[in-house]
């Protein structure tokens, strides 16, 4: 005998429920089912507050997988976000490769890219 009518959603709970070392609590200006799509979480994570306001849930113990969760979505304000601090560093140090890979295709000249110094000290900034 199964151990609920939905075995995927079965599955789908106790992922959810799992104990992770990072996580992110937010209050998002998108509909649920749109933050569901666009951050491909599970259904437990994702709770509609209004019409057009829901909360996310993101746990795990990648924080890459939380950053391109967060990609998919508008955050909204800041003082609707909480979480555990650790995850706090990964997530700036990944802004800032995204900041420095859109300040390089913005550069001026042929294919905007190079390799001058200050190409080789952001990759070593990346490298940690």
């Amino acid at each position: 005998e199964l151990p609920a009518p939905d075995p995927a959603a079965y599955v789908a709970d106790h992922l959810a429920a799992a104990p992770a070392r990072y996580t992110l609590h937010a209050t998002v200006p998108t509909d649920a089912p749109t933050v569901r799509a666009r951050t491909y979480s599970l259904s437990g994570r994702v709770h509609p507050l209004t019409e057009t306001t829901s909360t996310l849930d993101l746990a795990g113990n990648d924080p890459r997988r939380i950053a391109e969760q967060l990609l998919g979505i508008d955050l909204g304000p800041t003082n609707a976000i909480t979480g555990t601090p650790e995850l706090a560093p990964h997530l700036e140090q990944f802004g800032r490769r995204l900041l420095r890979a859109a300040r390089a295709l913005a550069r001026p000249g042929p294919h905007s890219g190079g390799t001058g110094a200050t190409d080789r000290a952001a990759h070593d900034d990346c490298a940690g």
